[in-house]
């Protein structure tokens, strides 16, 4: 029996976490002294590092990354491709009079040996693209889950003091960071300290900005961030997530133009 007089003091304790600005500490993958010393903390908007997770969006990017690139090459002889291979194409005995019933080839389908019917016809590619929205969605909502796990770490750059392997998995022991790192940042090109020592890891990756993506993210465990980096797809998802033409885009691709013109003169050298 429930009394009318409830008390909610518990949910009033409950503090708001939605819509508020995460908060994250910069670290330095210096060895050397007490690395959090000289650290500051970092805002992340919630838009892009707070968000309520669901699984169903994450789990539709990790499938399209692993099959759109997938080339399906079962192949099956249908009839004619077993005639024009092996031969069969004359009726193995006349269409009356022997008592047995008709049959056109050797290589029919009811035929041992025979032509399969309705049966893969590769190469058939598996590509397919997912909506824009949920693209950045997947990126979001992966970067929270990070973020709530405790598997991300941001750093003020990727400059280490050795390039020796031991030390860099000697760094991720002291830190308590997962054997398998992602390390990102907005270049393509690395320090050559940090390129050297993970050349001969295979579960320690670098990638850049705008390579990375959800599988990634999920394969490795520990995610590990530049400053610039944080800074550069927080611009960039929050662009994506509140730009307004892709309606129109939508409207224009699925429509077409209203006007057909050329623009050469734009492009043409002027004599």
């Amino acid at each position: 029996m429930i009394k009318a007089d409830t008390d909610h003091s518990e949910v009033q304790r409950i503090p708001l976490q939605w819509g508020e600005p995460r908060q994250v500490l910069v670290e330095s993958l210096s060895c050397e002294g007490d690395w959090r010393q000289g650290t500051e903390l970092m805002e992340l908007h919630p838009d892009v590092w707070a968000v309520y997770p669901r699984i169903d969006l994450i789990h539709a990017n990790v499938v399209w990354q692993s099959k759109y690139s997938t080339v399906n090459y079962n192949h099956t002889k249908s009839v004619k491709e077993m005639i024009y291979t092996y031969g069969g194409g004359a009726k193995p005995w006349p269409q009356k009079g022997t008592g047995r019933a008709r049959q056109g080839s050797r290589r029919a389908p009811q035929w041992v040996n025979g032509g399969k019917v309705h049966g893969p016809r590769g190469p058939k590619p598996l590509y397919y693209m997912l909506p824009y929205h949920i693209r950045v969605y997947g990126l979001t909502h992966t970067l929270s889950v990070k973020f709530a796990q405790d598997d991300l770490h941001v750093v003020d750059n990727l400059d280490l003091s050795s390039d020796d392997p031991e030390d860099l998995l000697a760094l991720a022991r002291t830190r308590g960071w997962s054997p398998s790192v992602l390390f990102v940042d907005t270049e393509d090109t690395f320090p050559l300290s940090i390129t050297t020592a993970s050349d001969k890891l295979g579960h320690v990756n670098l990638m850049p900005v705008h390579g990375l993506n959800v599988y990634s993210m999920i394969k490795h465990q520990t995610l590990v961030l530049t400053k610039r980096a944080v800074e550069r797809i927080t611009d960039k998802l929050l662009f994506a997530l509140h730009r307004s033409d892709q309606s129109d885009a939508a409207f224009r691709s699925a429509k077409g133009p209203t006007e057909l013109s050329l623009k050469m003169e734009k492009h043409r050298p002027v004599v």
